[in-house]
């Protein structure tokens, strides 16, 4: 399921205007597998079951203010995300009832982010343009690995610069260069399981 919606403000002709979006993503996966051996006239099953729930939410909130010199764009976002997975492995004997749980592995994750930013952007001549930002970022993420009781929870932020410059020149090149900083997340396949 995916679901976003959006809605734009514009307060006045000059362009000033206020965004705000939500959105939504729920995802159900499954997975199944099946490793057969042979020994001793004897078929061993080891069947590896898995599920994968995984929700997330976000807001952002822009406001847009063109100025005489530059244009003035600010605003805030929150991200939650909740995961929801877990993994059973059991093994079988010539076709029989499970003879043992090999393991089993449940683990619960929720990370919760929220960020604030401003930039100035504009022209600063006929050939020059620039744009400078600056992005505060707080992380919360809580796991929790059921059947061994181990639960971890860290928090962290940071400060987020951007700098993007170009040039034209009159002859229809032009050089741009940019700095910025950002953060890696890790991909849910990372997490346990």
């Amino acid at each position: 399921t995916n679901v976003t919606a959006y809605y734009d403000w514009v307060i006045d002709t000059i362009g000033k205007k206020l965004s705000l979006t939500y959105n939504y993503f729920d995802r159900r996966s499954t997975s199944f597998s099946t490793i057969t051996t042979t020994s001793n006239a004897e078929n061993l099953y080891m069947t590896n079951f898995g599920n994968n729930n995984y929700r997330i939410s976000s807001f952002k909130l822009d406001w847009i203010i063109p100025l005489s010199l530059f244009t003035l764009e600010t605003g805030a976002s929150y991200t939650g995300i909740d995961n929801r997975s877990f993994v059973d492995i059991e093994e079988f004997v010539n076709d029989s009832q499970a003879q043992s749980v090999v393991g089993k592995n449940t683990f619960n994750y929720a990370e919760d982010t929220g960020a604030a930013y401003i930039s100035f952007f504009g022209n600063i001549n006929a050939q020059l343009y620039a744009k400078l930002g600056l992005r505060y970022e707080y992380t919360s993420v809580k796991g929790n690995q059921v059947e061994n009781a181990m639960r971890h929870s860290s928090s962290y932020g940071h400060l987020f610069p951007t700098l993007n410059v170009s040039y034209n020149f009159s002859n229809g090149d032009f050089l741009s260069a940019s700095y910025n900083i950002g953060i890696s997340k890790p991909r849910f396949s990372d997490l346990n399981p």
